[in-house]
């Protein structure tokens, strides 16, 4: 029997690894041609750090999507209110910021559910989007999102707010992912707590992060929107992600 061309070979290759991604891949960016960056915020909430963002969102007029941990809503929960009255997009981060893949997978598919619950118990609204902590995500982390009713959401670029580096650096790195659609990683808090391995973060002021990215942006013409106000402009880039 003959083998098949490369040339088809590439061709059922690229299919299958496309429909594998519409089917159980994460969101990596949006299909547009207008000039908007999704800004996302991990973390949160913080009453140290997450109003700082809030009063600068506001200030320029941008949305922008919340991944929260549960553990800090929970003592939170006023702040977490104060998210969404202000017209931010929800979702979630996880129980706490342990990594997923070092769990079994039905200690893994508990911790999601539960999260799930208990933010959805806290907003009184269904939650249907995801970030694991870390980015760090297996098959079975997949299948349990999906079986959940959750998109996970990655990113394109990070602002580099977790290392320990000039401002000017984090906008530089951010901008090098600027492109139409572009999904930014930004934290409106750290995700260390209670012992959860995250290790040591540097002081940021996140405030004036976000003016010069807003600045940096606009001298570009782009400008920044949350998740939601980005699928209104085109459909959601799914990617085959593991072990980020």
């Amino acid at each position: 029997m003959s083998t098949l061309p490369v040339g088809v070979k590439r061709v059922i290759r690229w299919t299958a690894s496309r429909l594998l991604g519409d089917l159980m891949g994460s969101v990596t960016s949006v299909r547009t041609d207008d000039q908007i960056v999704v800004l996302t915020y991990d973390d949160g909430p913080d009453p140290a750090s997450t109003p700082q963002v809030l009063n600068e969102l506001s200030r320029h007029g941008l949305t922008a999507t919340f991944f929260v941990l549960v553990d800090r809503a929970r003592e939170h929960p006023e702040l977490l209110l104060r998210v969404r009255d202000e017209g931010h997009q929800i979702g979630l981060h996880g129980l706490d910021h342990r990594r997923l893949t070092d769990m079994s997978k039905e200690a893994a598919h508990d911790h999601m559910a539960t999260g799930k619950r208990e933010l959805e118990r806290l907003l009184a609204e269904p939650i249907t989007l995801f970030r694991p902590p870390y980015g760090a995500q297996s098959v079975h982390t997949l299948r349990s999102a999906r079986r959940l009713g959750l998109t996970t959401v990655l990113w394109t670029a990070s602002v580099w707010d977790w290392k320990s580096v000039p401002q000017r650096e984090r906008v530089e790195n951010a901008m090098l992912g600027c492109r139409p659609g572009a999904i930014f990683l930004a934290h409106d808090a750290f995700g260390a707590s209670k012992g959860d391995g995250s290790g040591d973060q540097p002081e940021v002021d996140r405030a004036e992060l976000l003016a010069m990215l807003t600045d940096a942006l606009g001298e570009k013409g782009y400008r920044l929107v949350s998740l939601a106000a980005g699928l209104n402009r085109g459909p959601a880039v799914r990617t085959i992600v593991l072990s980020r």
